[in-house]
């Protein structure tokens, strides 16, 4: 059976790049799209929905196929924040199809139904003649067949001499050794939580690269690199996983195709390197390939990404479909005659059949779940993988035949895969297309199945309370099926004493968040409280009472309670929201809010107590409003003139008078930048130019801090319309990198006397003939064109090993400061770079002193791993390395580097030992 050719399927692939291209669909009338500048106005995660917290609501299931939320996102500065635990599902696998996948012998043999596997695991997927699977502690395996050494590239993650070739088999080996970026010691053991093996044309066990997404977002990739698909800003080949360099923020999912590679971040854009010969980037006609991440235009709010072998398709936030790449097969839906789409474009399954839910990716076929259940598909149907009962291909939307009409829910292919599985509601599998290796599982010796039939074989699961994933290959197949365990408190939280004042998020309507909290947590409390309303920030209140600016709502008992209860929770939620308003309302209320919580105050006393109690008990949860223990006896009498905005602090009582008396501004400067950068930059071709999407940016404020005329104002932000990837204002001075990682300068030195060179150009020159140089008084933008290694060896702009940077922080001085001062950076790679005053030892480079500061900027030496950010101080400079370690050095006379009492400087980096898995910092001039 399945020999017939099908009747659509092109006979011959083009063997050029098409000189012309379809025409980009536009978005359906009812989709808006409005692309965002700023990165950090992205979403972290991209639900569609919103999970409303309440504590009586199970704990969500873990999906490994809806990748929405199970890996949080890095914070769009970089930072990483730690994956949520799963202890609501015992998850093990099935295994069916051609054994040499799993590294069983005999060559030929197959596993002709699933095959139950008591392993618990987090993620298990089938690549091409190989497999990966998570072990319940995030440690990595592989197996699989490798046919010779000679041709192997490394997509196994394992060097070749812990492997055996030839006619021999892999069983399942750990994958123990991982990398940092360029190669670099990573220095701990990351744990994982997602695997996407490599996808290779038929037979083929060698030029194939494979990806690891670790809890915190980072990606890892190994093997063939001919296209640079490893994102590493090389083509070398590599055995063992590396990290990825350069992602503005986590990872939630990512797709593998033949010889490139997609990520999903957090914000909801997508990155991808690799090849785009097909447009398989999305990067247009002129792009063949890039080796370093690159986002993709168009795409914003992405919530999917699956990759066919030279295709890719997407699902944004409200449900719409986009691809890039090859057409050949009419998977995009429409008919291009056989030209790819080399930018994203819409595709269309057609409105009238509901919205999607969900896409997924074949080798040359793809599926569409729409809202009511039913699955369309398009493409390559040749093994009668579209499941429409034909062998014929399609450019249009096809609708799959499902026994009884079933619904489903979830689907599960891959992009070497020639078949496809269909999740029913009822968590049955039904599968269609190629089986000449069994790996549809349905016991039958049947080459393909154009109608998707039921797998029964799944009863030999003792448990199937949930099928979470179905991953195939082009023969074999592995699936994921969860026991879920359901753990419901047995009352209610308690979060405040009875017998006193409720003191609950809910209690202070003035702070009441406007937001649904994006994820529900993972743990709820177990205490047994007596009574106590039911805290769901999902009932938002239609109004927020107004806060009078001279009596604030109490916060405290009117009456001393005799008794401390005891009853209060072991654990807390470990989520709470996280958004409050950001400004106080500045009118006392006229009539009660229309809001009114059931069981919660609705009136504030109009009198406040003299007399506070002395203890309160000290195990309160600890993302409520904070406690003191024990209470002040005297209320403060100053309070500051900025009321924090992130923060619910509430005061009993408020200024009614402001200082007569606050800090001069600075003096200001023009209203326009300049269009053009200094011309003395030399003409290069860096080695390593990851191709990044900029954006725009915007000023405001005193003109001196861009280098225009100083006493002038910007009093309105101007959009500055240069492509930038970060940006940052210091003292009378303004740091910014372009796209090509070029570090721009521009800003006020008052004199040449007190100047410390945080500007990082080089010294004051007489400004007599040139205009790019630096000068007293206004600078307009200098480029960065030399730095310092850790060895103090120059290094000039067009040198293989001149930085690529990602990240500044600009210099920060006391009031009216335009001297004394210094400044980072961190390039691509994760070193650091600083420059400036150094009299404290802030530089980190071993050496203090008046005399020993720099003008240009110097390489960091003796950090032991790659920085993920960094803060300047007065007179000191934090590093927060990528494992979560804040190192520092300068002054300590106050504490700023945490060295305790007895260091007062460290001119070298030292670790603070107290501070672990750390995910963000911020610096002031004197504390952190």
């Amino acid at each position: 059976p399945c020999t017939d050719p099908p009747s659509l399927r092109p006979t011959d692939a083009p063997s050029v790049m098409p000189s012309e291209g379809p025409t980009p669909s536009p978005l359906p009338a009812d989709v808006t799209r409005e692309p965002t500048d700023d990165p950090t106005e992205s979403p972290t995660g991209s639900p569609s929905v919103d999970p409303t917290y309440s504590p009586t609501t199970r704990v969500p299931t873990y999906s490994p196929t809806v990748r929405e939320s199970d890996v949080p996102s890095l914070a769009a500065s970089g930072v990483p924040s730690l994956a949520p635990s799963r202890q609501d599902e015992a998850c093990d696998y099935l295994y069916w199809g051609a054994q040499e996948g799993r590294g069983e012998a005999p060559l030929g043999s197959d596993q002709e139904v699933p095959d139950f596997v008591d392993r618990p695991v987090r993620d298990a997927c089938a690549g091409s003649r190989h497999s990966f699977i998570i072990d319940a502690d995030g440690t990595p395996y592989v197996s699989g067949f490798i046919e010779s050494f000679n041709a192997y590239k490394g997509h196994m993650g394992v060097p070749r001499d812990d492997l055996e070739e030839a006619m021999e088999v892999n069983e399942w080996v750990p994958v123990t050794e991982f990398r940092g970026p360029g190669g670099s010691d990573l220095g701990y053991t990351p744990e994982f939580n997602r695997v996407y093996p490599g996808a290779g044309a038929p037979g083929n066990s060698r030029d194939m690269h494979s990806l690891l997404i670790d809890v915190r977002g980072y990606v890892y990739t190994t093997g063939n690199n001919d296209m640079g698909q490893l994102c590493h800003g090389t083509t070398d080949n590599t055995d063992v996983f590396t990290r990825v360099p350069g992602l503005p923020s986590g990872a939630t999912a990512a797709a593998v195709g033949l010889d490139f590679t997609l990520i999903l971040l957090g914000d909801g854009s997508v990155w991808g390197c690799g090849s785009n010969e097909n447009g398989e980037l999305g990067l247009g006609r002129d792009v063949v390939s890039v080796d370093v991440p690159t986002r993709l235009p168009v795409l914003e709010d992405v919530v999917e990404v699956h990759a066919g072998l030279t295709f890719a398709v997407y699902r944004d936030a409200a449900g719409t479909v986009f691809g890039t790449g090859s057409n050949l097969f009419g998977q995009m839906c429409v008919s291009t005659e056989g030209e790819p789409y080399t930018s994203p474009t819409v595709i269309d399954v057609g409105l009238d059949v509901g919205r999607v839910q969900m896409v997924m990716a074949g080798r040359e076929s793809t599926y569409y779940l729409m809202t009511n259940g039913k699955v369309m598909a398009c493409g390559r149907n040749d093994e009668g993988q579209l499941g429409d009962g034909t062998r014929e291909d399609s450019n249009e939307p096809v609708k799959v035949i499902l026994p009884n009409n079933i619904d489903v829910r979830m689907i599960g292919s891959g992009p070497s895969s020639q078949s496809v599985f269909f999740v029913a509601e009822e968590d049955t599998v039904y599968a269609a297309g190629a089986n000449d290796r069994h790996q549809l599982g349905l016991s039958i010796d049947d080459d393909c199945v154009t109608k998707p039939r039921l797998i029964e074989g799944m009863d030999v699961v003792p448990f199937l309370d949930r099928v979470e994933k179905v991953c195939s290959s082009g023969t074999h197949t592995l699936a994921i099926v969860c026991q879920i365990i359901t753990k419901t408190p047995t009352s209610v939280p308690t979060f405040v004493p009875s017998q006193s004042p409720t003191i609950s998020p809910s209690d202070k309507p003035t702070y009441m968040p406007t937001n649904e909290p994006t994820e529900e947590p993972t743990q709820f409390p177990t205490g047994s409280p007596t009574e106590t309303p039911t805290y769901s920030p999902s009932t938002t209140p239609t109004s927020s009472p107004s806060f009078s600016p001279t009596v604030a709502p109490s916060l405290v008992p009117t009456e001393t309670p005799t008794e401390i209860p005891t009853n209060y929770p072991t654990e807390t939620p470990t989520q709470f929201p996280t958004m409050y308003p950001t400004m106080l309302p500045t009118e006392s209320p006229t009539e009660t809010p229309s809001y009114t919580p059931t069981g919660y105050p609705t009136e504030y006393p109009t009198e406040f107590p003299t007399e506070f109690p002395t203890e309160y008990p000290t195990n309160l949860p600890t993302a409520s409003p904070t406690f003191v223990t024990p209470f002040p006896t005297q209320l403060p009498t100053l309070y500051p003139t900025e009321i924090p905005t992130m923060s619910p602090t509430f005061l009993t009582e408020f200024p009614t008078q402001l200082p007569t008396q606050l800090p001069t501004a600075s003096p200001t400067f023009l209203t326009e930048f300049p269009t053009s950068f200094p011309t003395r930059v030399p003409s290069y071709s860096p080695t390593f130019s990851p191709t990044l999407l900029g954006y725009n940016w915007y000023f405001w404020g005193a003109e001196e801090g861009r280098g225009n005329t100083i006493g002038e104002n910007q009093q309105v932000p101007q959009e500055i319309p240069d492509e930038i990837i970060d940006v940052s204002a210091g003292s009378r001075h303004t740091f910014l990198i372009n796209t090509d990682g070029e570090l721009i300068v521009a800003g006020f030195i008052e004199s040449d006397f007190g100047y410390r060179g945080h500007m990082g150009v080089g010294p004051i020159d007489d400004c007599e003939n040139e205009s790019d140089q630096l000068c007293e008084g206004s600078n307009d933008p200098l480029v960065v064109i030399e730095v310092f290694d850790e060895k103090g060896k120059s290094v000039e702009m067009g040198d293989s090993d001149f930085p690529f940077f990602r990240f500044v922080y600009a210099a920060a001085g006391v009031p009216a400061d335009s001297g004394e001062m210094h400044a980072a950076a961190i390039d691509f790679n994760g070193d650091v770079w600083v420059t400036g005053n150094n009299n404290k030892g802030q530089l980190c480079l071993g050496e203090f002193g008046d005399l020993n500061f720099r003008d240009s900027f110097h390489k960091v030496p003796g950090l032991p791993g790659p920085a993920l950010k960094a803060q300047v101080g007065d007179e000191f400079t934090l590093i927060l390395l990528e494992n979560g370690d804040v190192w520092g050095c300068g002054t300590n006379e106050q504490g700023e580097i945490g060295q305790g009492e007895d260091v007062d400087i460290s001119t070298k980096a030292v670790k603070i030992e107290d501070l672990k898995n750390i995910n963000q910092m911020s610096a002031g001039l004197q504390f952190a």
